[in-house]
């Protein structure tokens, strides 16, 4: 690819983000970045510094790695560790790799010295292997850096060369052990700031094929193919810390879930079924049903009539997914950018949560330079689209929470809501819902999903702070922080938990200070995030605290709700283009009017709070 064609960086990123990354040379672009960041022609403002460790030769990831994060709107400062060197510099916090104070740490093990070390004395590898994860686990605490750690596979090579058949297996199940004593060091870490990065995975789709000149002279023992898979993984695991995961899937019909055109061939004439190509129409339903039950929403945008399509999908036997299986249905003959606009306002979400998938160049290309979804850049065929969305990890989550679960039920309750709220003022419409606040202060089964919420709440997050489970824990079990949980439910049924306020109390100052407040858009504009504020005001011990503090940080998603804290009665302190800081005085608690909806929703205690 001649880079020259392009007038510029963005136009280069606009060109990455439509074409198919298979058929990018992103060793080539990574280096491209790196010295357009050095000229100063590519200017990103959000970076994050990450460090590659290992036992040999690092340096051939740095540039898949630029590649992909500046993709996805980060420039990564990158350092590549001594391969001679990597267990001191990980033992001595003196070291290079230390005082670079790394957000983010990638350890490749190649493994190529492990079978000699264990020949020549097993207890010194096994101790240290013990060593190296307590140190990860240091680095992790001293910095919050992200860790990544390689499954070890050994080289074949390598075991054939011990002719001792029994030493073999001996051998192969030590780097067994070893790498589930690493998945089990990385669960009682009981956070996602630790990682283990398949190779096995890597291995099966491209191999590792090396030339010797690069394994004896460049001391690589990591293919080109293998460092562009990697450094994938580590950007696609990275996401959901970054807020990059989406949270729906935007669909085609003709030729995306089924083949053929339906206007044209009818119900039964799709091409859908056991046998080829039918089947990968199948497989590829059965993927995205998968997607829906993990809580990613599912919607359809196609240019058919609605009649047709609901025949489709009631009347074909073949039809693994089912029209209730999606949250919004856009079967007409409008432009699909125009129907993704219509579905963000229907659901409530932003274009940039929207994966978009579609057979047809021209309708991708549409909705890329019009809209802010995302589009899956080769709609040839029905595996290329599962594999994109695999690979890309658009929808990767730390952790799938019952709440994801049920998600696509919410949405659907919730057209049951706006049927009646089309059919009643707003206000009988509020009260018609029978609303009812539960707040509690959390425990640990909720910690996970507070987390998921904090990084997925852009619009109703007072600060825009994301807390990891690791951070809430923390803060749970501080004498000094309460943090409540805000569960809603209606009578058209659950909204699970949606809400979360963190407070610390400063008892020398008699203040309580709101760190944040968070809130799903599931439940905007029915008041619930004043008669929650309210009644944890309420609740605050007036014999020893006089004065309630609260933040507001601007971003682009949150200003609409910039005047939340003066319209629940905190007067402004002070203000500055970046944020406003107010302040409350309990005395006024009482004397205060009545806030919208204390009237029509009823709270809920689970516990003294």
């Amino acid at each position: 690819m001649d880079l020259k064609q392009f007038a510029s960086e963005q136009d280069l990123l606009n060109y990455i983000k439509i074409n198919e990354t298979n058929s990018i040379d992103r060793d080539s672009i990574g280096y491209h970045f790196f010295k357009a960041e050095k000229n100063g022609s590519l200017a990103l403002s959000r970076r994050k510094r990450i460090a590659i460790i290992g036992d040999c030769n690092v340096d051939n990831i740095k540039n898949f790695l630029i590649f992909y994060f500046v993709k996805n709107g980060y420039y990564p400062e990158v350092f590549i560790g001594d391969p001679d060197n990597y267990l001191i510099e990980l033992f001595n916090e003196n070291s290079n790799l230390y005082l670079f104070q790394p957000e983010i740490c990638v350890v490749l093990i190649s493994g190529h010295q492990l079978v000699n070390k264990y020949i020549t004395d097993k207890s010194i590898l096994t101790e240290e292997m013990g060593e190296m994860f307590s140190q990860l686990a240091n680095l992790k605490d001293k910095f919050k850096s992200e860790i990544f750690v390689n499954e070890i596979i050994l080289e074949a090579s390598k075991i054939k060369n011990i002719i001792d058949r029994s030493k073999r297996r001996e051998i192969r199940k030590f780097i067994t052990d070893l790498n589930h004593k690493m998945l089990n060091f990385i669960d009682k870490s009981n956070n996602y700031l630790l990682e283990q990065i398949s190779l096995s995975e890597i291995y099966s789709r491209v191999g590792n094929q090396l030339k010797d000149f690069e394994k004896y002279y460049a001391k690589r023992y990591f293919s080109n193919h293998v460092m562009d898979n990697i450094a994938n993984d580590v950007m696609c695991s990275m996401k959901p810390q970054l807020n990059l995961t989406k949270k729906c899937l935007v669909l085609d019909l003709d030729n995306t879930l089924w083949g053929g055109i339906l206007g044209e061939v009818g119900n039964n004439n799709i091409i859908l079924g056991n046998d080829y190509p039918g089947n990968d129409f199948v497989e590829f339903q059965k993927f995205i049903l998968n997607l829906k039950k993990q809580g990613i929403l599912l919607t359809i945008c196609s240019k058919n009539d609605y009649a047709n399509v609901q025949s489709a999908f009631s009347q074909n036997s073949n039809m693994i997914l089912k029209l209730e299986d999606f949250v919004a249905v856009y079967a007409n003959w409008n432009s699909k950018d125009w129907n993704i606009h219509q579905i963000a306002k229907e659901l409530n979400l932003s274009e940039d949560s929207f994966v978009f998938v579609d057979d047809s160049n021209f309708e991708r290309n549409i909705v890329f330079e019009n809209s802010e979804a995302t589009v899956v850049t080769n709609g040839a065929t029905p595996q290329k689209n599962m594999n994109e969305i695999i690979l890309e990890g658009w929808f990767d989550r730390a952790e799938v929470t019952n709440e994801d679960r049920l998600r696509t039920s919410f949405y659907q309750q919730n057209k049951l809501r706006e049927e009646v709220k089309r059919e009643r003022s707003y206000e009988n419409y509020l009260k018609n819902l029978k609303l009812k606040i539960t707040l509690s202060r959390v425990d640990n089964s909720q910690i996970s999903r507070l987390s998921q919420l904090s990084y997925r709440t852009n619009q109703f997050n007072m600060t825009t702070e994301r807390l990891s489970e690791e951070t809430i824990t923390s803060k749970v079990n501080n004498p000094l922080y309460k943090i409540y949980s805000i569960s809603v439910s209606d009578r058209f049924g659950e909204y699970g938990l949606c809400g979360m306020v963190v407070l610390r109390e400063e008892i020398e100052n008699q203040t309580c200070v709101i760190e944040n407040m968070i809130l799903s858009c599931r439940v905007f504009e029915r008041e619930i995030e004043y008669v929650s504020l309210q009644r944890l005001l309420k609740n605050i011990d007036r014999t020893i605290f006089s004065l309630v503090k609260s933040k507001f940080i601007y971003s682009e998603k949150n200003k609409r709700f910039y005047d939340f804290y003066k319209n629940a009665g905190f007067e402004e302190q002070s203000k500055s283009d970046s944020e406003i800081n107010f302040k409350y005085y309990l005395e006024n608690i009482f004397s205060q009017h009545s806030l919208r909806g204390a009237d029509y929703i009823d709270v809920g205690i689970i516990e003294n709070l």
